[in-house]
């Protein structure tokens, strides 16, 4: 297996404490499915790849068996025009080209300031002297990258741009007025998308609007971007600028960071939440896991661990493995012809029904651990045209029992026992898995 390096751009001393500092989602009991707005009707089913990213890339087939359908990098100005006037992509055609081998989306994040053009010494934070220097990378990188044989038409425009994340070096105003507007204008005469910058933690979402509404930014951002955010910031952010349709979607395109067992839960609590309010575009919603992969200690925190040569999942990693083995068969449409108990109570538990293409139902749950102690079991009714042919509990981790084929009256009736070989973390407050039910 050949393995992608990973991209120059390390993370850096201050997304490492930004990133240890978040809260845990899951311990906050944040599994609350509350509305942010009234659900509407889907119009789109979208798959799970339009859904799950990753930031770098990876090699093998790891990003098929992860079901990433999206990757995300830097196109990083400084080091494309290290040298005022002279611009060099081969590394970022190398990139390019690696993403679209391994059949997946880009998401190119254009930023940073070469050491020539800075106003202040910095690693590439500093606002630039000349305005139309950045103005004209921008117009050099989309040009090139939206034609053939690239195509891209994602485009985001620089990297947590607050004086708190460490990442931009000017005020608000400075971002919005040299950097986010001239480039937004510019992606879009190119027929493209624009990615807002991606919202980092250290700041509040309230400061994000702020941020949207001078100038009427918002009305040049198609998909509002945050960063190491739990539901109800994302909830806040859908009400403010998607719900109401003044752009296009809600992406999060930095998330995890972290050794938490529990913190992968929170894909099935978004992916829940965004099947009750609809889909409307097929990208309108995305989580990117960062990052793909990494050695030591790094590595832990990541979707794949390295030991030399080789990658390894990390408990998140197998969490999306099996997420993909589940959902992964086509589209997905919230389904919701069935009843369960327990059934979906605050703080104690959610089920949330999907269909999957045309011959999978599926119920991912999640229940805290005192309540499956009580229970033991999770017990359903879904209504079905046929009998099917299987039906399948599986832990969050993947522990497979196959459950006898219950079919009457246009239903089948499962019991599903949570004994403890179900149990993928005793030490964990949530337990969560999948009823699988194929015809």
């Amino acid at each position: 297996m050949k393995v992608l390096e990973r991209h120059a751009s390390s993370v850096s001393p201050a997304r490492r404490g930004l990133t240890l500092r978040l809260v845990t989602v899951l311990a906050a009991g944040l599994f609350l499915l509350q509305a942010a707005s009234p659900a509407r009707s889907q119009t789109v089913a979208p798959n799970l790849r339009d859904f799950v990213g990753v930031n770098h890339l990876i090699g093998g087939n790891w990003s098929q068996q992860l079901g990433v359908g999206w990757f995300r990098f830097d196109i990083p100005w400084m080091s494309v025009e290290a040298q005022q006037g002279t611009m060099n992509w081969a590394a970022t055609d190398k990139e390019m080209q690696n993403a679209q081998a391994l059949g997946g989306q880009v998401l190119p994040m254009l930023g940073y300031t070469p050491a020539w053009d800075q106003t202040v010494k910095s690693s590439g934070q500093a606002p630039p002297k000349n305005p139309q220097d950045w103005a004209n990378f921008v117009q050099a990188a989309v040009s090139r990258y939206s034609a053939a044989p690239y195509n891209v038409r994602y485009f985001q425009v620089w990297n947590e741009p607050t004086q708190k994340a460490s990442f931009w070096l000017g005020t608000d105003n400075q971002y919005i007025d040299m950097i986010y507007l001239p480039a937004a204008k510019i992606i879009r005469q190119h027929g493209c998308y624009v990615v807002f910058g991606g919202w980092p933690a250290s700041n509040s979402v309230q400061e994000l609007d702020t941020v949207l509404n001078y100038h009427n930014a918002w009305q040049w951002t198609d998909y509002v971007d945050l960063h190491y955010q739990g539901i109800a910031n994302l909830q806040h952010e859908y009400a403010q600028w998607v719900g109401n349709g003044k752009c296009r979607g809600l992406w999060e395109t930095e998330v995890g960071y972290n050794t938490d067992p529990e913190f992968f839960g929170l894909y099935l609590q978004v992916l829940a939440w965004t099947q009750q309010v609809g889909w409307r575009d097929p990208n309108q919603f995305k989580l990117f896991w960062f990052a793909a992969y990494a050695a030591g200690a790094e590595g832990d925190k990541d979707l794949l661990k390295q030991t030399g040569t080789t990658l390894q999942p990390t408990s998140h990693g197998a969490h999306l493995i099996v997420m993909n083995q589940v959902l992964g068969g086509g589209p997905l449409r919230p389904f919701t012809q069935f009843s369960s108990q327990p059934s979906t109570t605050p703080n104690v538990a959610t089920v949330n029904g999907i269909s999957v293409g045309s011959n999978r139902t599926v119920l991912q749950f999640l229940m805290s651990r005192s309540l499956m102690q009580q229970r033991q079991s999770l017990t359903a009714s879904v209504s079905l045209p046929g009998q099917p042919s299987k039906v399948q509990l599986m832990s969050g981790l993947g522990k497979t029992w196959n459950l006898p084929v219950q079919y009457s009256g246009g239903r089948v009736q499962v019991n599903a026992p949570l004994h403890a070989d179900f149990d993928d973390c005793p030490t964990c407050h949530w337990v969560y898995g999948y009823l699988i039910i194929d015809r």
